[in-house]
């Protein structure tokens, strides 16, 4: 399954737009343990209050070295990739120590 991330939001700037992707990707992860290629295309930038919406709580979920076997990133610049692996890699690193 692909997740187009401009079919789902116009950008990437708020906790709102964050939040409908999260439905859809989480929907997904719920559905299938196939990896699920969320596809940033025509998407320049995204900011960490879209982030900490649509990607954090996953770890909620799921434990991040899963997340990364079953959630692939395609079509991400730099800065998109770089703001999800910091923002989920930190995250999950509070969440261990907190454990």
């Amino acid at each position: 399954m692909v997740i187009f991330v401009n079919g789902v939001v116009p950008s990437c700037d708020t906790a709102q737009q964050g939040y409908a992707v999260f439905k859809v990707l989480s929907n997904a992860l719920s559905h299938s343990d196939k990896p699920i290629r969320v596809d940033f295309a025509h998407i320049p930038n995204v900011t960490s209050s879209f982030v900490n919406t649509a990607f954090i709580p996953l770890l909620d979920a799921l434990p991040f070295d899963e997340i990364k076997r079953r959630v692939v990133v395609v079509g991400a610049n730099r800065q998109i990739a770089n703001m999800l692996r910091t923002r989920m890699s930190a995250h999950s690193q509070r969440k261990a120590v907190a454990a």
